[in-house]
């Protein structure tokens, strides 16, 4: 059983491939420093009087991009099923990333 198959057979016969850059399968810990951030701008919102966001920062998404996130795992694993019927090439970085100073993910 397929589920990207049952679910959506006109996608999954008309795809030829997909292409994921810059994915943090295992989360990234510039997620934490990036909910730190969005926690602070969400409490200037709160305290302003005036919203600087229309809805202030999702930081349960930065959460779920943490390092070892459940939500992650869970995706990995899912992964694993849905992806059987796959071809899967893999590449990945090997030398730092000018101006950052280090391997992305």
């Amino acid at each position: 059983m397929n589920i990207a198959y049952d679910r959506f057979p006109e996608v999954w016969l008309r795809s030829k491939g997909v292409v994921f850059l810059g994915t943090p399968h295992r989360g990234s810990s510039t997620a934490t420093q990036a909910k730190l951030f969005g926690d602070i701008l969400n409490v200037a919102w709160c305290t302003s009087g005036g919203p600087l966001f229309r809805r202030g920062v999702q930081t349960d998404l930065l959460r779920d991009l943490g390092r070892n996130s459940s939500e992650l795992i869970a995706i990995a694993d899912s992964f694993t099923q849905r992806a059987s019927a796959l071809q899967i090439v893999t590449f990945y970085e090997r030398y730092t990333t000018p101006p950052v100073g280090t391997i992305v993910g």
